[in-house]
């Protein structure tokens, strides 16, 4: 199903926006979004000033084009890109369900990478810092291109864009990084006894993925990996974005 990925400079009214839902737009099967704030890794990321991101499934293209169009539409202007959704894990509303849950991709090329997820607030603050680790595991990687997180009660969510799917795995996947001692070793080499995840060597986003499947962070979560098919527009500021991420 056509998933188009939007980031928009709204100004004062960013705080406030909410996705748009179905029964108001025509065409559109789900919407979901945030504001923005910058991959950081550090446990305190910075919002961006009048930033959303909005994810969203159409029933059609031409669909998305009378919204695009839509006089008054916070998203008129700003970037979107045009997807088609490759492998997905998790359950989301529009995502075909029997679409591919591996990592390895099946060709080399740019993708987006779209997850969200219910928090679960009791485990917030752990979240916050393995978020670092994860987000400060991907900026390492020269193959991501832009990168953003979003809140939107109770969602989060993030957009990284790569310019190769092969390196994104090998970044988010197999990278050790981060907090503990780098030469620990893996989970898979530990023993059933250990329920310490800072104790594993992993870090980064593979400590992060660990933390989670010990004690989740989440009630529910989705991760869409998307190939584009077209870019438009772009938005500055901070963390600017253009139609030629890609190159």
């Amino acid at each position: 199903m056509l998933t188009s990925v939007h980031v928009a400079d709204i100004g004062a009214i960013g705080p406030i926006w909410r996705p748009p839902k179905m029964t108001k737009v025509p065409g559109l099967v789900r919407a979901d979004g945030g504001m923005a704030a910058r991959l950081s890794a550090k446990a305190s990321p910075k919002l961006d000033p009048g930033r959303v991101i909005m994810v969203a499934r159409w029933q059609s293209e031409s669909s998305l084009v009378s919204f695009l169009s839509t006089t008054g539409s916070a998203f008129a202007d700003g970037w979107v890109a045009r997807c088609e959704p490759i492998r997905a894990f998790g359950k989301w509303e529009g995502v075909e369900s029997t679409l591919p849950a591996t990592r390895v991709p099946e060709t080399d090329e740019p993708v987006i990478v779209v997850a969200q997820s219910k928090i679960k607030w009791g485990r917030a603050l752990d979240l916050v810092k393995f978020n670092a680790e994860a987000s400060g595991t991907m900026m390492m990687s020269n193959a991501l291109k832009w990168g953003s997180t979003y809140v939107g009660t109770p969602w989060f969510g993030s957009v990284t864009m790569w310019q190769s799917a092969e390196q994104m795995v090998k970044a988010v996947y197999e990278t050790r990084s981060g907090f503990g001692n780098a030469t620990a070793p893996l989970e898979a080499e530990m023993g059933p006894s250990q329920t310490d995840p800072a104790a594993y060597g992993e870090g980064g986003h593979r400590g992060a993925m660990t933390a989670n499947e010990h004690s989740p962070f989440f009630d529910e979560s989705v991760y869409v990996r998307l190939r584009p098919l077209g870019l438009e527009g772009a938005v500055s500021g901070s963390n600017p974005l253009t139609s030629r991420i890609f190159g």
